[in-house]
């Protein structure tokens, strides 16, 4: 996704909200907006100076995908424009932070996809150590962020040669009395935002960009 160089003076504002993976680490996480609930919302200065705070229902927070009032109002007239979903941060049981990328942004919803492969940024949030890293790992996977439908990676490159696999092939036979392609179809793509089977961890999201 291409954007605006950032301004060292740009604020950065980190909304809390309830767990959204489905497994850790996912690789495709949907926030909801109006699933979220009172979400607390701090905005701070690149060092870390705390601007202001405030608790913002989820559905206040980008209302028609335009930052609402009470987000705008932590940042100022000047900033409230540039307000987006930059990632969404997910904490790693063993410290740090695994650093997903906005890949689509809607009003009823945002997605994201992980471009960290291991945590970064040890220590509390609002310290902000995470956020260098974040957007080295974001400009790192640009490729893939700008075309994340048809973006295609080699997962079998670091094995030795007899080892890797010729062709991958994953296929499902789908046995639904009296369904169509259309209606499994159309089932699968309502079922998107949760594992198919919580056993196997399966997302249907953004296979280009999964590791």
């Amino acid at each position: 996704m291409s954007t605006a160089p950032r301004r060292p003076d740009e604020p950065i504002v980190l909304v809390r909200v309830p767990p959204q993976e489905v497994c850790r680490p996912a690789t495709t996480v949907i926030v909801r907006w109006n699933a979220l609930g009172p979400c607390p919302a701090e905005a701070l200065q690149p060092g870390g100076t705390r601007l202001g705070a405030a608790r913002i229902d989820g559905g206040e927070l980008f209302p028609d995908a335009i930052a609402g009032p009470a987000l705008r109002g932590l940042v100022g007239t000047e900033a409230a424009p540039g307000l987006v979903p930059l990632c969404y941060l997910a904490e790693h049981p063993g410290g740090g932070y695994h650093a997903y990328a906005q890949i689509r942004f809607h009003p009823e919803d945002a997605r994201f996809v992980r471009t960290t492969r291991e945590p970064v940024g040890h220590g509390p949030a609002e310290e902000l150590r995470w956020f260098d890293p974040v957007l080295t790992a974001h400009a790192e996977s640009s490729t893939a962020l700008n075309n994340h439908l048809r973006y295609f990676r080699k997962h079998f490159s670091l094995l030795p040669a007899d080892q890797a696999p010729g062709d991958l092939d994953h296929r499902f036979v789908a046995a639904v009395p009296g369904g169509t392609d259309f209606a499994i179809s159309a089932d699968l793509r309502s079922r998107s935002g949760q594992p198919i089977a919580p056993e196997s961890r399966l997302f249907a999201a953004y296979p280009g960009c999964h590791e």
